[in-house]
Order: C-alpha cells, then structure tokens, then sequence
C-alpha cells in the first residue's frame, strides 16, 4: 500500500468515525481513536525522519501529531483537552512564523 493510499484510507476511517460520533452510532469511540492514533503514529514516524535531515520544517509533523490527539481528547470529552489543543496550536503558529521569517532571508 503505497502513501496515498494509506493516507486516503485513514482520512475516510477519520470522516466516517466522525459521522457516527456526531450520529452517536454505536462503534464510534473504537474507530475514531484507531484512525487518529494511527495518524499520528505516521506523522510522528515522518518527524522521526525529518530529524535525521537538515530540514526546516522538523517540528511540523510532530506538532500535527500532537493537534490530532488533542482532537482526539476534545471529542472523546476526555480531560486535558484544552491543553492539549493551545500547546499544539501555539507550537503550530511558532512553526510557521519561524519558517515564514527564514523563507524571507
């Protein structure tokens, strides 16, 4: 299974595990938490090779790992929630202010 199939597949599994949760359908939980856990498994194992190159953008695999569990936390209503999500989204907006200022150098 190459890449994008796999991303294809994880991203359906992540759109259908949020239908039943809206639906409250029986099964929801169980999905949702595979698919984001699974995303965020690749995404940090893309940040692990990131780290073995020089590239810029290190960090932004693993601060998207991080706002999916922090999805993950928000939805399943689970505690740390809120954390979770402004320590992602704060390292994001970092990220992206430190490579917009390096991309104008």
């Amino acid at each position: 299974m190459n890449k994008n199939s796999l991303s294809f597949t994880i991203g359906c599994l992540i759109l259908l595990a949020l239908i039943f949760k809206f639906m409250s359908w029986p099964g929801a939980a169980i999905v949702l938490t595979f698919s984001l856990a699974v995303l965020a498994v690749l995404l940090i194992a893309k940040s692990i090779n990131l780290f073995k190159t020089q590239d810029s953008l290190k960090f932004l695999p693993l601060l998207l790992a991080l706002l999916a569990i922090s999805f993950l936390f928000k939805i399943m209503h689970w505690p740390a929630a809120n954390i979770l999500i402004i320590t992602s989204m704060g390292g994001l907006f970092v990220e992206f202010i430190r490579v917009s200022i390096n991309s104008r150098k």
